[in-house]
């Protein structure tokens, strides 16, 4: 039997990234008594049914290349310099082991770019030629990817895996807030401030700190009222908030609520939700008010339309593929009166737009396993 590892930011309390992992494996069709997964939290993982080595162990990473057939990496945006270039390095490694045990190597769903740093370039030039197979999830990843791999023919472009998560639409947990009225479900992060030369868990901390959270409290200022003149414009509705990282996310939705002033309609997020129990606030919903790009794209397999809050050329991309740009907002180009109305007419137009968002996903899905066949084949 084929023995499959995979590697990405698997094990972390990021509901997007654990989406991504469980997304891939249940579409992947491979036995996950043949998939170890390198983990940052062995314990967590386990419980899906894979075998798992612990990824901050460089021993462990070169010990599970070496005794695997297929190393898969991915998905996610991790194929990129712009958090950190330590990330980068970490994946760059773990290709270069792969190239020296001469392994079968997977790009799986993976996000690429930005590269910046001189180092990054030079390392996808010289060891990432040495994949079998790039499947990337939007054409911004492949003009960047294809830059530096010779074999034009290795890079396929899909969709983002969590468009095909799996889940029983009757058998969802029951949704907390059902007897709360209209809602709208909100979900904020932090990306203000990015150092790449540093930690990303060193930066986050930074971001934390007065003297660099000044584009941070200035967002803030602006959201809180923002979200105060829709609910002004709108009194049955309510704002559930929803957490997809508790240790970044909890922080900025408790600081938006101290700000806004109808404070009593606005439901704090719960901690620790499952991508299910996340499924089922948004199924309930009349739609989303999101920054973190897998809260859009989760909350798209039950068609719910989104006001998408852009930071990233990722969320562009996918707000784009969506065909909800007009509805949305990038927060470095941020006007106020175009927010307000945008949520205002997001709440008129919810209901139509599902439907175009149905045939999107059903197309998009039809797309992906199509990926997910390729991906079989390889690696049987």
């Amino acid at each position: 039997m084929t023995k499959v590892l995979i590697s990405a930011f698997i094990g972390s309390k990021n509901l997007g990234d654990e989406a991504i992992f469980k997304s891939i494996l249940d579409n992947l069709g491979v036995d996950r008594n043949n998939i170890t997964a390198l983990s940052i939290n062995e314990e967590k993982t386990q419980k899906i049914g894979v075998k798992t080595l612990f990824a901050k162990n460089i021993i462990n990473i070169v010990r599970g290349i070496r005794s695997c057939d297929v190393f898969l990496i991915g998905g996610g945006g991790i194929i990129q310099d712009q958090s950190s270039v330590l990330n980068f390095l970490y994946y760059a490694f773990q290709v270069w082991v792969a190239k020296v045990f001469r392994k079968k190597t997977i790009l799986c769903f993976v996000g690429v770019g930005p590269i910046n740093y001189g180092i990054s370039k030079f390392l996808l030039r010289r060891l990432f030629n040495h994949i079998d197979t790039a499947v990337v999830r939007d054409e911004k990843s492949k003009k960047v990817l294809g830059s530096y791999i010779k074999d034009q023919s290795k890079i396929h472009v899909y969709h983002d895996p969590v468009l095909n998560y799996v889940f029983n639409p009757s058998k969802l947990p029951e949704n907390p807030y059902r007897n709360k009225g209209d809602y709208v479900v909100v979900s904020l992060r932090r990306w203000f401030f990015t150092l790449p030369l540093l930690p990303v868990f060193m930066t986050r901390s930074l971001n934390k700190l007065r003297f660099f959270r000044k584009d941070y409290d200035k967002f803030m200022d602006k959201i809180s009222k923002d979200l105060d003149a829709f609910l002004d414009d709108n009194k049955n509705i309510k704002l559930v908030l929803t957490s997809f990282y508790d240790s970044e996310d909890l922080a900025v939705l408790a600081d938006l609520k101290v700000k806004m002033k109808n404070q009593s309609r606005v439901i704090p997020s719960r901690k620790n939700i499952s991508e299910d129990q996340y499924l089922s606030i948004v199924k309930g919903s009349k739609f989303i008010i999101g920054m973190r790009l897998h809260s859009l794209i989760l909350g798209s397999t039950v068609s719910k339309p989104f006001v998408a809050l852009r930071y990233s050329a990722k969320v562009d991309e996918f707000t784009e593929q969506m065909g909800l740009t007009d509805y949305s907002i990038h927060v470095e180009e941020y006007n106020s009166d175009k927010l307000v109305g945008s949520m205002n007419n997001m709440l008129l137009d919810s209901s139509k737009l599902e439907a175009g968002m149905q045939a999107k996903l059903s197309e998009y899905q039809k797309d992906n396993r199509k990926a997910f066949d390729l991906l079989k084949k390889i690696i049987n």
